[in-house]
Formats: C-alpha cells, sequence, structure tokens
C-alpha cells in the first residue's frame, strides 16, 4: 500500500461570505508539494477572495484550509505560510 502524500494546501467546501453576498462556494482544491499552480479567473470571481481565506487574512463562512495538515491558523504560527503580494509595498519612508 502506498502512502498518500499530503498536499500542501486542501481546502474543503471552502465558503465565503460578505454582508450576505456570496464571494465563493464549495471550493474543494488539493495542491500537491513541489508543484507550481496558477489560479485564473474573471475579475471578481473570487480569486483574492480565496487567497485570503486559505492565508487567514478573512474567516471563511464554512468549511476548512488545511495547510501541510495544519489548520491556516495553525500554519501561521509556526511561520508555514507567507504572502507577497502583486503590487508594490509602500515601504518606501522605513528604507530612506
Amino acid at each position: 500500500m502506498k502512502n498518500k502524500i499530503q498536499p500542501a494546501i486542501k481546502t474543503e467546501g471552502l465558503f465565503v461570505a460578505y454582508d450576505g453576498k456570496v464571494a465563493i462556494s464549495g471550493i474543494n482544491l488539493e495542491l500537491q508539494p513541489g508543484t507550481i499552480n496558477g489560479l485564473v479567473g474573471p475579475n471578481g470571481g473570487g480569486k483574492s477572495t480565496l487567497f485570503k481565506a486559505i492565508m487567514g487574512f478573512i474567516r471563511p463562512s464554512g468549511g476548512s484550509v488545511a495547510i501541510n495538515g495544519l489548520s491556516n491558523r495553525e500554519a501561521q504560527k509556526k511561520n508555514l505560510i507567507a504572502y507577497v503580494p502583486q503590487s508594490e509595498l509602500r515601504l518606501r519612508h522605513i528604507c530612506n
């Protein structure tokens, strides 16, 4: 019997709503370690909301998120996840 590799990121039935308006619903996702993945979709399609829920920046209304088998909250505490925003950070006042 082969051991199944634990997913690096796993969501089950992930659901997020803002003020009663559904942003994402029923997202089941498994990303394996060492793979490169992409997420594409239209503006307003829930891509950023999905990442925010995975990172723990927003609390899902339902479902679960796991990072290397840990909840995203536990993964944050152990510094197992990081976020690099697309836009330039405004830290020039710190660097000068």
